[in-house]
């Protein structure tokens, strides 16, 4: 990330552009190359050292100092000496004490006082005394980066310093996107983002509204760094596209848009649309039990209220009377969301949800407690050992239709 001194933005009416450098900008590249082989040796450099070593590689100010943070961000450090500070005032106070103890004395004659009384050489001593500061970090190891990703990242940082003044943030996706959109809302469960959804059948679009930290009445600047943190993810979508409303200087609000025709390159690993062979066998063997039922993979987003969503893992339309019933599996890994679950599905009106429990999990006393307990469950529910089967399946649709 960048901070406030490092971002660049032109408004052009109302809309709000970063400034983005060009991968194939070859003087940034040069200049990214450069600052990268300084800091190929600076494992127990401490941050001041580098500084003035990228001082030295000259190029724009601004850029070397923007370039300069987000190599020190990919930096790991050696942990700070807890003694630190309880030194420090061990020094402090006894120079005090030597300095009350006499009259005037030279330098030379206060720092004889000071090596005589702690029996250490002074430059030891100055080296101590503001250790634990941030310029005097040590590096312990640099994140690989080349000048094109070093580039890149910075052009993200760009659009995530907007974003910490942000009032609204809308992202466009593919409604059949069933990949994308499980990482996304994956993605804004972890950063404990707030989301509202919408749905355009016509252009197949599902959008994601995220608020801003602007609209929050507390923990703005927590929210803002969440929100900005999270944005890079949107970069491993296929088709996306967001507009922010930023507010900028003197408290004017911009309109930021971005995609994925916005040249941003993602950062993280992309994730594989693989589909375990047991999905298609799943769907394969429950389209042969009916023709009034089709299955297939994923679906839209069901959103239950109360900031909870139910991407389906499986959906299943029936041809007699176009209802669409969403699959959700809950495995081991999701064990702590499903009481939560529950208690929005127990509340709501929403009928077009089906819920599979992993035996694994409902055997533990507090989830089998949780089910016993669920009338909701009890009608819509069923466990399952590895993978739901077809079957089991079919036959609680069976039930869900004729009891409706």
């Amino acid at each position: 990330m960048l901070t406030k001194e490092h971002i660049k933005a032109r408004v052009r009416g109302k809309k709000i552009v970063p400034d983005f450098i060009e991968l194939k900008d070859k003087g940034a590249d040069a200049l990214a190359g450069s600052l990268l082989v300084s800091f190929s040796d600076a494992q127990g450099e401490t941050i001041g050292a580098l500084r003035e070593r990228a001082s030295e590689v000259g190029g724009d100010n601004f850029t070397n100092g923007a370039f300069f943070k987000l190599i020190i961000d990919r930096c790991e450090f050696d942990d700070f000496d807890d003694g630190y500070e309880a030194q420090r005032w061990e020094l402090l106070t006894l120079s005090q004490k030597i300095r009350n103890g006499a009259g005037t004395m030279s330098a030379e004659q206060f720092r004889a006082e000071v090596i005589a009384e702690r029996k250490e050489p002074y430059a030891a001593l100055q080296e101590k005394l503001y250790a634990d500061l941030p310029e005097f970090k040590k590096i312990k190891s640099v994140g690989q980066l080349d000048s094109q990703d070093l580039i890149n990242r910075y052009n993200i940082a760009q659009i995530q310093g907007l974003l910490l003044k942000c009032h609204s943030l809308t992202v466009s996706i593919n409604s059949d996107a069933g990949v994308d959109l499980r990482y996304l809302f994956h993605q804004i469960k972890f950063h404990r983002l707030l989301a509202e959804l919408s749905f355009d059948k016509k252009k197949k679009k599902t959008e994601i509204t995220l608020s801003g930290p602007l609209a929050q009445f507390d923990q703005a600047a927590t929210y803002g760094m969440q929100l900005a943190v999270f944005f890079p993810h949107l970069l491993s979508l296929k088709d996306w596209a967001a507009v922010a409303e930023i507010e900028h200087k003197r408290g004017k609000v911009h309109t930021l848009s971005v995609g994925n025709t916005s040249g941003l390159l993602p950062i993280y690993k992309v994730r594989s649309t693989f589909v375990p062979p047991e999905f298609h066998l799943f769907i394969d063997t429950f389209n042969g039990l009916s023709k009034d039922l089709v299955a297939e993979r994923g679906g839209t987003v069901v959103n239950l209220g109360q900031e909870q969503y139910v991407i389906p893992d499986v959906t299943i339309t029936s041809r007699l009377d176009g209802r669409i019933f969403a699959l959700e599996l809950f495995h081991k890994w999701h064990a702590a969301q499903l009481k939560n679950r529950l208690t929005v599905l127990e509340q709501g009106k929403n009928q077009g949800v089906l819920l599979g429990v992993a035996r694994s999990i409902a055997k533990t006393t507090e989830v089998e407690k949780i089910l016993k307990e669920s009338r909701w469950f009890d009608k819509n529910g069923f466990l399952f050992s590895e993978f739901p089967t077809a079957k089991a399946v079919f036959s609680l649709m069976t039930k869900v239709c004729l009891d409706v």
